[in-house]
């Protein structure tokens, strides 16, 4: 009995040990930051800031100037603990954005460097492309440095309707272990049914293993705070998180996806924004969250 006990975290480790060494080929693929974790791990038609680790033809809604502090934590591992900064902001009639990442730790560590551009060519239609600097160690292996790139587009079907498309790393290219890196094409809609909810779906494919399905939902339950869940297959996952609007300038993500074996993996996103609304900006004070999340009653 005490063996049958002990066999799903033996499985656990297992899984977490051929996680690790796919990530030394495969560690920071990407992403959309927080709100992307709460989202079912869907980026490739999330538009804002997150372009920069995701689809980078998503920078084109940015008016003005956003920066962007993320962290997480893949199943609560402390070896497994991601952190990015990013920033974004127009310019050369288009959108410019940088980001750096960090993942691992003294005995495994990967660092991405990262500049894109996107702009749009005509109502609807936009483009864009990044450039990735990349290096890896591993004291047992060795270090590499890779060069790469992306390249995503997206355009307007019907209003209220974004289909986009992101092809990641096009350049074959092995790792340490001699292996390739990964090669990510994704594919996906955005569906704006209302000004206070939208949904992702999306179809992420690495060349090497399954295609993985994604869907996010993101609904603005009041005008301090919206909610989003998702759900992902290869692997299957569950996420759930939430937004907090504190100002024009602020916002705050928490989120968490959850895997049935390998567990929980929290995620955490600051972002500041250059947007400015008329009139004086209103200090904190005892009513302040109140007057945010019941707005009716003031």
């Amino acid at each position: 009995m005490h063996r049958l006990a002990v066999l799903p975290k033996l499985l656990s480790v297992l899984a977490v040990l051929s996680c690790s060494c796919a990530m030394a080929q495969t560690s920071m693929r990407p992403n959309g930051g927080a709100k992307g974790t709460a989202m079912g791990n869907a980026f490739v038609g999330l538009p804002g800031i997150s372009g920069v680790y995701g689809n980078p033809a998503n920078l084109t809604s940015i008016g003005q100037w956003e920066s962007q502090l993320y962290a997480q934590n893949r199943f609560l591992l402390p070896e497994l603990k991601e952190i990015g900064i990013s920033l974004a902001a127009p310019a050369l009639g288009g959108t410019a954005g940088i980001g750096i990442r960090q993942s691992g730790h003294s005995g495994y560590k990967e660092q991405l460097a990262q500049i894109c551009y996107s702009r749009l060519l005509g109502p609807g239609f936009g483009l864009g492309i990044r450039f990735d600097l990349g290096a890896l160690s591993i004291p047992e292996y060795g270090n590499l440095i890779t060069v790469n790139g992306s390249f995503g587009m997206h355009a307007d079907l019907l209003p209220g309707l974004t289909a986009a498309v992101l092809i990641d790393h096009p350049l074959r290219q092995t790792g340490i272990s001699a292996e390739f890196m990964p090669t990510l094409l994704g594919a996906g809609i955005r569906y704006e049914a209302s000004e206070k909810t939208s949904l992702l779906i999306e179809l992420i494919k690495d060349v090497e293993y399954p295609a993985s399905f994604r869907a996010g939902l993101d609904y603005q339950l009041l005008p301090i705070l919206s909610l989003q869940t998702g759900i992902a297959t290869a692997p299957s996952l569950f996420s759930m998180g939430a937004a907090l609007h504190l100002s024009p300038q602020f916002r705050l993500d928490i989120a968490s996806s959850y895997h049935q074996w390998l567990g929980f993996t929290p995620a955490i996103g600051l972002t500041f924004s250059n947007n400015k609304k008329e009139g004086p900006i209103e200090a904190p004070s005892s009513t302040f969250f109140a007057k945010r999340l019941f707005p009716c009653a003031f």
